[in-house]
């Protein structure tokens, strides 16, 4: 997976821009475009497009964090991208490795149910296993966090 740190300065930074004075938001912009090339450069473009999704997703929950409350427009950005990838991509081709650590991640914060994306999210993990073996191991992964 991508650098969660960078991603994380990021969306701090994206909301210090989206607050900011002009001259402030231009700084603000500028310098989240050198960290974007550094993490590029460090960790190249995502390999798949689920990872360069998931990645997406990340960064717009985390800035629904950092703004405390549901913004509509960083909701409904995380519905299209997860709508598109249902939709679109054709997950059995992505790593399972890849699917595996996302569904993790969905089950150990509660499908992000807090930041008002819960059914999406649901809906995407669904997707995410794409025969019985890894339906299987997501009914364990889940019991281990303690969804049922």
């Amino acid at each position: 997976m991508r650098s969660e740190y960078w991603r994380n300065v990021m969306a701090g930074m994206y909301v210090l821009a989206d607050n900011g004075t002009d001259e402030e938001q231009e700084a603000t912009w500028k310098l989240m475009d050198q960290i974007h090339a550094m993490d590029m450069e460090m960790y190249g473009a995502p390999e798949t497009p689920l990872e360069e999704a998931w990645y997406n997703i990340k960064f717009l929950i985390f800035v629904l964090q950092l703004m405390n409350y549901r913004d509509p427009d960083q909701i409904e950005k995380i519905v299209s991208i997860a709508e598109h990838l249902i939709a679109e991509t054709n997950l059995r081709k992505e790593p399972w490795s890849l699917r595996e650590s996302i569904l993790e991640d969905l089950y150990e914060n509660d499908w992000y149910d807090e930041y008002g994306v819960y059914s999406i999210l649901q809906i995407l993990g669904e997707s995410l296993c794409t025969n019985k073996k890894e339906r299987q191991i997501a009914l364990r992964l889940r019991q281990e966090v303690g969804i049922e």
